[in-house]
């Protein structure tokens, strides 16, 4: 990992020709946070780009009611697209890069007493380290192709010991259910509850599934 830094150091540089973005607070790929507000004993929530930052709004602003949550991510888009969302509710910065040096140094300026992990997003380090600390790792909105799964298989030499120390799983379906469970993930601490993606537009169309629901009934009555 640390030989490949040279090379995501070099992919930075590239993308921020076409973003400027991609250089801002770019400390904050190794896990330094100038200008951090002071906030301690955190719920780590890490979403990477715009699309997972969108879908899982509902579920940040939930935990955010009660607690400070810090969300992380790896593109500008998701970053510009969360601060829009979030306003200053949420704490967003860059996540760093999946390296245990990298990720002891955010542990010290927040002091995570959680981690959420939307979707596929299965970073070694990051999980290691939370586990070493001793916090609940859960993974939101989990899902696992069956392509990424074959992947995974291929060396469950190493995949097998991450997924062992994932805390709860909540997955989107029964065959996402089945794969993490084969990964290494006990079956007691993994529960299939759908889509995040379809609660968000539920709730962002309040009166079209009045409508619908409204209809519904009136078929069953006739």
């Amino acid at each position: 990992m640390y030989l490949s830094l040279p090379f995501m150091l070099s992919r930075i540089l590239i993308k921020s020709f076409k973003d400027s973005d991609y250089k801002k607070d770019f400390l904050n790929r190794f896990g330094i946070y100038k200008n951090a507000n002071n906030l301690k004993d955190i719920v780590w929530f890490h979403a990477v780009s715009l699309g997972e930052v969108i879908s899982s709004q509902n579920i940040v602003k939930t935990i955010a009611k009660d607690n400070n949550v810090v969300l992380s991510v790896t593109t500008p888009t998701g970053l510009r697209e969360a601060k829009k969302i979030f306003d200053l509710d949420v704490e967003i910065v860059y996540a760093p890069w999946d390296l245990k040096w990298f990720i002891s140094n955010l542990f010290k300026t927040y002091e995570p007493k959680s981690l959420i992990l939307f979707e596929t997003e299965i970073w070694p380090n990051m999980i290691i380290q939370s586990f070493k600390n001793k916090i609940p790792i859960i993974l939101s909105n989990g899902r696992m192709s069956k392509s990424s799964f074959e992947r995974y298989k291929k060396f469950n030499f190493l995949s097998n010991t991450v997924f062992q120390k994932i805390t709860y799983a909540f997955v989107q379906s029964e065959a996402h259910k089945e794969r993490f469970n084969l990964l290494g993930v006990d079956n007691q601490r993994i529960n299939n509850v759908g889509s995040v993606k379809f609660d968000f537009k539920i709730n962002q169309n309040p009166s079209r599934n009045s409508i619908k629901k409204n209809n519904s009934s009136s078929s069953k009555h006739s």
